[in-house]
């Protein structure tokens, strides 16, 4: 205890009389910070439950300096912005963008430290495991990725890359009102059924595809769901687009009977309508679900 006690002290000297060298700032970059107690009322109870969170967050970068990019060679940062990101901010994507804006703004948005905190929550971002956090990616996607003077090192290629798949995620976020659909329901093309004349509180719309071996695993799932659904009282309809050629029409036929999807059957077998880029079908099955509003 004395020995740390003793170089912290050490430390401490340096850091005030040699506030301009490269070594201070390396020492002030691994120093903790010193949370203050709670405020507390008068009979010592605590006022914010919160305040030392908040108070952390908003002092987390104090003692490192954003706009020095050699402190990027110095082994603290990627720990440092990891913790800060997964464990100080609170993991919704509004706090996610307004901390990255946040922490953007501590930096000249011109030099290495720019580029190497952008392209960490950018990455994050795109590799986020999580409901809804596409959002994050779309924002620092539109803002950043597909600007070339906020990010002059990505090239033509990657530039087009990023910004075709911002482009295809950003209607079908979540809280979008979703893309209007209209299919036929038999090969004639005589009978069609619009998403949007689907009037019940919750629309689940599925696509999937007769031929992949994930839906004939998956559809017989969401059906036994969605009757148990409806037996429970849950005001909810299915509006199944389903990806095929013509050629697959009697399999899919076949499948439903098979499986008794007693839902809203569409197809769009001969290609009239580009929903697989508007919904950003990668692949099948894929499913959303909407609410009265169709959000």
């Amino acid at each position: 205890k004395k020995i740390d006690k003793d170089v912290k002290a050490e430390r401490g000297t340096v850091m005030e009389q040699h506030p301009e060298l490269f070594y201070s700032k390396m020492l002030r970059a691994m120093k903790d910070l010193d949370v203050p107690d709670f405020p507390r009322d008068a009979n010592n109870k605590v006022i914010d439950s919160t305040w030392q969170w908040r108070w952390y967050k908003a002092h987390y970068w104090d003692n490192y300096d954003l706009k020095d990019e050699r402190l990027l060679r110095f082994p603290v940062l990627h720990n440092k912005l990891k913790s800060f990101w997964a464990q100080t901010v609170v993991q919704q994507p509004d706090s996610l963008i307004a901390a990255g804006e946040e922490l953007l703004a501590k930096t000249d948005k011109k030099n290495e430290l720019y580029r190497y905190i952008l392209t960490y929550i950018f990455n994050d971002a795109a590799n986020s495991k999580i409901m809804c956090f596409d959002a994050v990616y779309v924002y620092f996607g539109k803002k950043y990725f597909c600007k070339d003077e906020m990010t002059p090192w990505i090239d033509t290629a990657k530039r087009f890359k990023i910004c075709d798949r911002v482009n295809r995620l950003e209607p079908v976020l979540c809280e979008k009102k979703a893309q209007r659909l209209i299919l036929w329901t038999d090969s004639t093309e005589t009978e069609w059924k619009s998403l949007y004349d689907v009037n019940h509180k919750w629309t689940i719309v599925a696509f999937w595809d007769p031929d992949c071996g994930h839906c004939k695993k998956e559809i017989p799932v969401l059906v036994e769901a969605y009757h148990n659904l409806k037996k429970a009282g849950i005001d909810v309809e299915v509006y199944s687009p389903a990806i095929m050629d013509i050629d697959n029409y009697k399999d899919w036929k076949e499948f439903i009977q098979k499986n008794n999807l007693d839902w809203i059957n569409v197809c769009d077998a001969k290609r009239h309508n580009n929903f697989r880029w508007e919904w950003d079908i990668q692949s099948t099955p894929q499913v959303y679900i909407l609410d009265k509003d169709k959000v």
